[in-house]
């Protein structure tokens, strides 16, 4: 007896084509498109690590509250995924590094401390 994979569920299909739609957006370097689509698909999956270390890239307009909240996104991976720091892979420590440097452009310093001791 086979059994089949379930069907995806609406929501499911949905968020795989916003993902694929943010990725055509930043492949044809129209980063508005890529930011608008991307924040669509955390309002519906904000557990999505990949949706929110891109996002966190293309919000990035040179203010401080940009900044911060790439930052913020950023760290929230690193604090779903402790593992990361364990395996030291190029787009780990990407996100590692991106994560430092944004707490050490805008703070705050202790949570900087705390994130990147391990």
């Amino acid at each position: 007896m086979t059994t089949k994979p379930a069907a995806p569920t609406k929501l499911e299909s949905l968020i795989g084509q916003l993902r694929d739609l943010g990725n055509k957006y930043i492949e044809g370097k129209d980063y508005t498109s890529a930011q608008l689509t991307f924040r669509k698909l955390l309002e519906l999956d904000n557990k999505d690590i990949n949706a929110r270390f891109v996002y966190a890239h293309l919000i990035e307009d040179g203010t401080h509250k940009k900044h911060a909240e790439a930052r913020d996104l950023l760290l929230s991976i690193l604090d779903d995924r402790p593992e990361i720091y364990d395996d030291p892979t190029e787009g780990n420590l990407q996100l590692i590094r991106g994560a430092a440097e944004r707490c050490s452009n805008v703070g705050p310093i202790p949570k900087r401390s705390s994130s990147f001791a391990n």
